[in-house]
């Protein structure tokens, strides 16, 4: 990535817009204060490598249709990583391989990374078991590999996806929470319900679902509703729940795919009262970042970069076809703090050898004081995000302002924590 030449500081106006006004009970949202005060923040980050050991990190990509596909835009948190170390003088090599849904394509792929001498690699990709063969291929390789959105399941492999124990203890709680015990579970393909349901059906056909949703509901067999489907998939059903209920403020607990673009630009365009979806997930750094404290400014300092990226003529997305200013907005927190991460694993190693990083990551344990977005990641477990750091999120449409608008809209959907 070019060095931008903008400066490394930034000015950054935290607009508080209504997100943390936002009443997690229900949709409606309040006005907050215009604006907070603006405050200087460092948006570079910097490590302690070697001259001598340059560390190249692998980003595996999952193909454009199919399961995981709609997580592919939030990778672009990885290249805004990649640009705040550029920021600060001590730059991160990204080497992007395509995974193209198949066990021989992905292993092809990851082959070419570890070929081409990167110290780990962050996969985008999720896994139905086409990653299998991909992942022994890492591990044989003593190559540290960090799943951003899938769950973990071979060794030397860590995730920052919520585990389906997670998931499933944050859909109880929230439940116990709301004083509701009769779910119904809605499916997608290949997916299986996190919890057990009073009754349950499929997406497949999202205005039947809703039509049987309504009667139960009517009939008061079932309280509250459970989808584990894709972002289409949940999309299309929650769009159907909404035009088939008088009164739309059931709770609609959705599976972390409703936090990708696709899910938020669907549900949002076709009007959905969004005050009562629910996901779980690690604290949104859009929210965050209008908090005082060491966790405000590393999120605003995330925002920072962000905006500082979409300005830079110079700044290049992570396939190296299109300026950042027309992707750099979908950068989420966690493919960020997965590279920040792997570079600190690196550091602790003083190494970009793919042994020494996988050994020194076992060890590790990250916080916003050494560069995240959000929150503390532990890999002395294969699931990093501690069960503490785990936030069950409530959807708004509000916007805090934070996101740049360069390059077209602003995510539509934004996600904050109860």
């Amino acid at each position: 990535m070019k060095r931008p030449r903008l400066p490394i500081a930034l000015l950054v106006l935290g607009v508080a817009a209504g997100a943390a006004a936002c009443h997690p009970g229900g949709g409606s949202s309040q006005s907050g204060p215009a604006a907070q005060p603006a405050a200087l923040v460092d948006a570079a980050l910097h490590h302690s490598l070697p001259a001598d050991a340059p560390l190249s990190i692998g980003v595996l990509i999952g193909p454009t249709e199919g399961r995981g596909s709609e997580f592919r835009p939030l990778i672009e948190g990885a290249n805004l990583a990649a640009y705040r170390f550029g920021l600060g003088g001590t730059p991160v090599d990204l080497r992007v391989a395509l995974d193209d849904g198949t066990p021989s394509g992905a292993t092809d792929a990851v082959r070419s990374l570890l070929d081409g001498g990167v110290g780990a690699i962050l996969v985008e990709s999720q896994s139905d078991g086409h990653l299998d063969a991909a992942l022994a291929e890492a591990s044989a390789a003593d190559c540290a590999v960090v799943m951003a959105y899938s769950q973990a399941g071979a060794d030397g492999v860590w995730s920052l996806a919520p585990s389906a124990a997670g998931v499933r203890a944050a859909i109880d709680q929230t439940l116990r929470d709301a004083r509701l015990s009769k779910p119904y579970v809605v499916t997608g393909a290949q997916r299986q319900g996190p919890v057990e349901g009073v009754a349950s059906g499929s997406a497949a056909d999202p205005r039947a679902q809703a039509t049987a949703v309504k009667e139960r509901l009517d009939n008061r067999e079932i309280d509250s509703v459970v989808v584990a489907a894709s972002a289409d998939e949940a999309a299309a059903f929650v769009t159907a729940l909404e035009g088939a209920l008088d009164d739309p403020q059931t709770l609609v607990f959705l599976t972390p795919e409703a936090m990708t673009p696709a899910f938020g630009d669907a549900v949002t365009a076709s009007g959905v009262s969004e005050g009562r979806l629910v996901t779980v997930g690690r604290a949104p750094a859009e929210t965050t970042a209008l908090t005082a404290g060491e966790a405000g400014d590393a999120a605003s300092a995330f925002y920072a970069a962000m905006r500082m990226a979409a300005a830079d003529p110079q700044c290049e997305n992570i396939y190296k076809d299109d300026a950042c200013a027309t992707w750099i907005r979908n950068a989420d927190a966690t493919s960020h703090d997965a590279v920040v991460a792997l570079v600190r694993a690196a550091e602790a190693a003083q190494s970009s050898k793919p042994a020494r990083v996988r050994a020194a990551l076992s060890a590790l344990t990250v916080s916003t004081g050494q560069g995240l977005a959000v929150g503390t990641l532990d890999f002395r477990s294969y699931e990093a995000v501690p069960a503490s750091e785990r936030r069950v999120l409530r959807a708004t449409a509000s916007d805090t302002g934070l996101v740049p608008q360069s390059g077209g809209a602003v995510p539509t959907l934004h996600w904050f924590g109860q």
